[in-house]
């Protein structure tokens, strides 16, 4: 994927982030659940 700008990769990075906190997020809320049920 070829990137023009430097806002471009800036976004992108953003993006990115975004999307790892969210999963980042719901990973530790299963390992939360999986840790409660023990």
């Amino acid at each position: 994927m070829p990137v023009t700008t430097e806002e471009t990769t800036l976004a992108d990075l953003a993006a990115l982030g975004d999307a790892a906190a969210e999963l980042l997020a719901e990973i530790t809320e299963q390992l939360a659940t999986v840790a409660a049920r023990r």
